[in-house]
């Protein structure tokens, strides 16, 4: 019968190389190198740029009738001269683009328009008539006339109003 033993064997390696290698291994070793590599990689290690997640997007410009909103993100690591470059960090798109709600209508109509004068004139005249001083007042509808005057001197100053 075969006894086990009281401790693990160790697994089987390899001598170390004198020399680094020029790929790494695909699978990691089991034991660590005697010394670590004495010079750089023959082929430099590209890093593309790497962007953080996008935003979310914000608020519109505008209610409607069409508006402008806006995403950002950033740039967490920048590429080396040999990595893809960075895009864009912003976005832009359109919002809200349905027309706007014309205004409500009133609740009530308003008011139909009154057969009477308006109570604040619309046009206002002073006319010295053969030394006599008058005042007009018209609406347009109706002509109101202050100070000393004879009909014949209305008629001068209806034209003129």
């Amino acid at each position: 019968t075969t006894v086990p033993t009281v401790q693990p064997t160790a697994p089987p390696t390899e001598p170390p190389t004198g020399q680094p290698t020029r790929r790494p291994t695909e699978q990691p070793t089991t034991v660590p190198t005697v010394q670590p590599t004495t010079v750089p990689t023959i082929e430099p290690t590209a890093q593309d740029c790497l962007h953080t997640e996008w935003s979310d997007w914000g608020k519109c410009s505008e209610d409607c009738a069409g508006g402008r909103q806006t995403r950002t993100r950033s740039i967490e690591v920048h590429p080396t001269d040999d990595g893809l470059e960075c895009e864009h960090t912003s976005e832009e798109r359109s919002c809200n683009e349905s027309p706007c709600p014309t205004p409500s209508p009133t609740d009530s109509p308003s008011p139909p328009p009154t057969n009477s004068p308006t109570t604040s004139p619309t046009l206002k005249a002073d006319y010295t008539i053969d030394g006599s001083c008058i005042s007009v007042v018209s609406n347009f509808e109706t002509l109101l006339v202050s100070g000393e005057a004879e009909e014949d001197d209305l008629a001068i100053a209806w034209p003129l109003v």
